[in-house]
């Protein structure tokens, strides 16, 4: 099977090898076949292009979209991108939002260190932003709870971590302030979120970067990987500093509630800021770890 995993090497399109390596991502995402897994991801067929002014609109597949007035979601055209499938949320107000989340308004993925509930996930997406300047652009792109998609996933004008809505989720967070980090964070419900690593990552405009994360059961592990560029180099996992069984055990951590695919933009100011997705997939196996 051609369209994942297509080049070991890392170079040209496709799900990145060193990633997805051992996963049986053709049949989850492809064959759609349940008795191995379940998962989502980019179609060209059924693209999730979501109309400015769309509250909880349920897009093409199972995506939930949120917009407001000012804001869009959309395709990104030839002159925008020339590689294909992809989309462009934008943000034109200040405090303009704009939001996706799969599942058709449920939560089919989890990170669990219950024995019943510990299989083996895999997030991947490839993104670009317009700016980098301060208080032009929040964003968030991970897993999330089931939210309502009302805009404030994110909250205006608010720095660090205590601007995410108080949800279940894991991801990389660029908040307001910020110009060039980009942080890991994860939160449960009713506590104060933690910051796995600030900095994690430092941005420059208008250029591509394929975040992704794998869950490992065994051993209790989410490692994340990093990558820029149009696979001109390898893409590598964040060894260094994934997050561990003892941070996944502690109860800080969103271990056991159900999770989404969820990106979430909030503008800064009254000019037009984007976030570009040109590939994205997310699947877990059916079956806990033996």
């Amino acid at each position: 099977m051609q369209l994942l995993r297509k080049h070991e090497e890392q170079v040209g399109r496709g799900l990145t090898y060193d990633l997805w390596k051992n996963f049986p991502a053709d049949e989850i995402l492809l064959h759609k076949d349940s008795n191995v897994g379940h998962g989502v991801m980019l179609d060209p067929c059924a693209p999730p292009y979501v109309v400015a002014s769309s509250t909880n609109l349920l897009a093409g597949n199972g995506v939930r979209g949120f917009t407001d007035a000012a804001e869009s979601i959309g395709g990104l055209t030839i002159a925008q991108y020339d590689g294909g499938q992809g989309f462009r949320m934008l943000a034109s107000a200040d405090n303009g939002a704009a939001e996706l989340q799969w599942g058709g308004n449920g939560e089919q993925f989890i990170i669990s260190d219950t024995a019943a509930d510990a299989k083996e996930l895999i997030f991947e997406v490839q993104f670009r932003v317009s700016t980098i300047t301060a208080n032009d652009l929040a964003f968030f792109i991970g897993l999330a709870g089931r939210n309502t998609l009302d805009g404030d996933f994110l909250a205006d004008n608010v720095a660090d971590k205590d601007a995410i809505a108080d949800v279940d989720l894991i991801g990389i967070f660029h908040d307001h302030p910020a110009t060039t980090a980009l942080d890991i964070n994860y939160q449960i419900a009713g506590t104060v979120a933690t910051e796995h690593e600030a900095a994690w990552k430092t941005l420059a405009i208008d250029t591509w970067y394929t975040f992704g994360m794998r869950y490992l059961p065994n051993p209790g592990r989410i490692d994340f990987y990093w990558g820029s560029g149009d696979r001109t180099t390898t893409v590598f996992a964040k060894d260094d500093n994934p997050i561990t069984s003892t941070d996944i055990a502690a109860a800080d951590f969103p271990d056991g509630q159900g999770l989404a695919p969820t990106i979430a933009i909030k503008g800064g100011h009254a000019n037009d800021k984007t976030l570009d997705i040109r590939t994205f997939a997310c699947a877990q196996r059916a079956y806990p770890a033996d």
